[in-house]
């Protein structure tokens, strides 16, 4: 009677729990799903729901465990194995996602979603893992286009065979993919991303830049966003704007060495030396280790006829990475330029040195 009572309560709090998955509550939902296991420890319901809820807060090792007891309880739930895949996909084990999805869609050869998750396994294992294809495009379309026919309205698996065309540089096709990702689900900021970069390739700026910017509005305070505009403005000749895209992004992230880089190299490009010069000194103080941002730094002395500056610069990235050809080479050239001929003549041996040597010597 009790196990009855049991399972009868479960079922309701597993709704309860699924409700608020559905609404975004995730924390009320593991609430839920706890007070169903409490009850009846052999609920795989509750697990399957508890796995989801940690996928939603990516704690995607978590929710794999929650999953395999899921999966232990009830080894024929098609919804355990595809949770599993995304968690084992985010986890960028694309052969673990593979096989989960398999058999996710053996078991329920309807649901369009392990389609499109099992061509994503295919599609990293080609460009991300770069294995020998072995069939994976052939394979991994094949999955796209049956998750399309399963659902004519499911927007990923035309974003999903929008980016694998882009990446197979058959932009057209790409483009007609991603516009029609982009009709059934225009709030999703990346296949904004993704067209932009198809508009980019085939030398179509103000499209890409159309998209840029709305991508950059969803996404205000992105920092890959505001990136990847940055870039489009500089290779449209408009370093006004590329600059300002940059400066916002450091406002967001002023920590970040890399944007900081990105706009003091614009900075130099544009012989606006102190305030590149500004940005590799804030990048040095930031990581005192880094003997990119000395060497950065003394190449703008260098171009400020600061010399001696530029010289000490260059030490101090000599004494972080003795083993760079680049540093010596930059050093030489400063000490010409302060006349010190023989020590130039040293750096430069010293910098065939470092080229020279095997790549396992070097740090």
């Amino acid at each position: 009677m009790f196990l009855l009572g049991s399972a009868a309560f479960s079922c309701a709090q597993c709704g309860h729990g699924f409700d608020a998955l559905s609404k975004g509550q995730i924390a009320k939902a593991i609430r839920q799903f706890n007070t169903v296991i409490r009850a009846n420890p052999s609920c795989s319901q509750a697990y399957l729901g508890m796995g989801e809820a940690f996928i939603e807060l990516r704690k995607y090792d978590v929710a794999k465990d929650q999953l395999d007891r899921a999966l232990a309880l009830d080894p024929r739930s098609f919804r355990a194995y595809y949770l599993r895949a995304r968690a084992n996909q985010e986890l960028k084990n694309p052969k673990a996602a593979l096989a989960d999805a398999s058999i996710a869609i053996k078991l329920n050869s309807k649901f369009a979603p392990a389609y499109a998750l099992r061509a994503k396994a295919y599609y990293e294992l080609v460009y991300i893992c770069f294995s020998n294809d072995q069939g994976y495009t052939k394979l991994g379309l094949a999955d796209l286009d049956k998750a399309m026919e399963l659902d004519p309205s499911f927007a990923e698996g035309f974003k999903s065979k929008g980016i694998w065309l882009l990446s197979e540089k058959k932009h057209k096709e790409a483009l007609k993919f991603l516009d029609r990702a982009i009709q059934l689900s225009p709030q999703d900021s990346s296949i904004y991303g993704y067209r932009s970069m198809v508009y980019s390739e085939i030398g179509n700026y103000p499209k890409a830049l159309a998209d840029l910017n709305s991508l950059v509005r969803m996404r205000p305070n992105n920092r890959i966003s505001l990136m990847r505009r940055s870039d489009l403005y500089f290779l449209m000749g408009d370093q006004k704007h590329g600059l300002e895209d940059l400066s916002t992004a450091i406002s967001i992230n002023p920590k970040d060495s890399s944007l900081r880089n990105l706009r003091a190299s614009a900075y130099t490009k544009l012989n606006r030396f102190p305030e590149a010069l500004a940005d590799y000194l804030v990048v040095a103080k930031n990581n005192a280790l880094d003997d990119e941002a000395y060497k950065h730094i003394g190449d703008v002395y260098f171009k400020m006829a600061k010399y001696s500056l530029s010289f000490e610069n260059y030490s101090k990235a000599i004494e972080l990475r003795p083993d760079s050809p680049a540093n010596y080479e930059a050093r030489s050239i400063a000490l010409e330029k302060l006349g010190r001929f023989k020590e130039a003549a040293k750096d430069r041996q010293c910098a065939r040195d470092a080229k020279d040597a095997p790549a396992e010597k070097r740090l």
